[in-house]
Formats: C-alpha cells, structure tokens, sequence
C-alpha cells in the first residue's frame, strides 16, 4: 500500500485544477482509504487529502481526455529502488546525479527539478522518448521544455 497527499484549494481559481489532477491520479489506482481534514488560515482555505492507495496493473492512463495506451513499458510490481533490475538501478542513480548536480548549479532544492517519486516513476515506466513525458504526472510543457531531452538522454544512454 502506498500514500499519496492531495490539496483541494478551495479558491474558484484553482479548485477545478486540483480536482482534475486528483481525478487523473484516482483513475489509476485502487483506493483503500481516504482521510480528508479541512484546513483554514489567513493564507488560504483547502482540503488536506491523504490517500491510501494500491497501483493497478495496467497499460492505460488518463491525459485530459479518452483512455490512451502508454507507449512504453510499465512495470507496477517495482515498489522499491531494490524492485529494479541492474538497468533501472543505473538510470536512477544517473538521474539522481544529474538532478542533484543541476540543482546545486542553478542555486534550488533537487525536488524542484523532479521528485524523488517522479525519477521512480520514470525508471519504473522506462520512457525513451521525449513527448512521452505527457503521459507521466507531474511533467507538464514548462517540465518538458525545459529538462525533457537532458532526462530522455540520460535515459537511453544506460543499456538495457
């Protein structure tokens, strides 16, 4: 079982937004329970969600519209780094590397680059191609753009 946190801001602006990247996650996964605790300050009004939860196995994924097939493979028995193959291992210590490198070089935290999940996510679904990267949460156009090829590169120089 795994664990996920959501924020269902309760500002017009931004709640439709945050319903629909809950909604896009709950697609993919079996929900085993849910905690929801609403949160009020001077700042801002939202629901603090926690979601327990068990991936599916499956090759399909929800991308702002009709159920797509993921072209890559996927692997959801890989819950853990230890999960992976000598391959996997290779590409996520190289991603690590050049996501701690470029984050002490632009001066901000690693996590800001890519989530220690997100780098998970990629190894585990083991994507080759740069506009593949739609199909992983968390990686909108500005991510893409921005780290797309240098992740993609890093990617497909480890054999296997």
């Amino acid at each position: 079982m795994q664990v996920k946190t959501f924020k269902i801001r309760l500002d017009r602006e931004y709640t439709e937004q945050d319903e629909i990247a809950m909604n896009d996650f709950l697609r993919n996964v079996d929900v085993s329970k849910t905690i929801v605790q609403l949160i009020t300050n001077q700042k801002e009004n939202y629901f603090a969600i926690l979601v327990f939860f068990d991936l599916r196995a499956m090759k399909f994924t929800y991308v702002s519209g009709p159920l797509r097939y993921l072209p890559f493979d996927y692997n959801p028995n890989a819950n853990s780094y230890h999960d992976f193959n000598e391959s996997q291992q290779k590409r996520y210590k190289s991603i690590i590397k050049w996501r701690d490198e470029l984050a002490k070089e632009v001066n901000i935290h690693p996590s800001h680059i890519l989530k220690l999940s997100e780098i998970f996510d990629l190894v585990k679904t083991n994507i080759r191609k740069v506009e593949d990267l739609i199909y992983m949460d968390g990686f909108g156009e500005i991510r893409k753009e921005k780290y797309g090829k240098q992740i993609i590169d890093i990617i497909n120089s480890v054999p296997g």
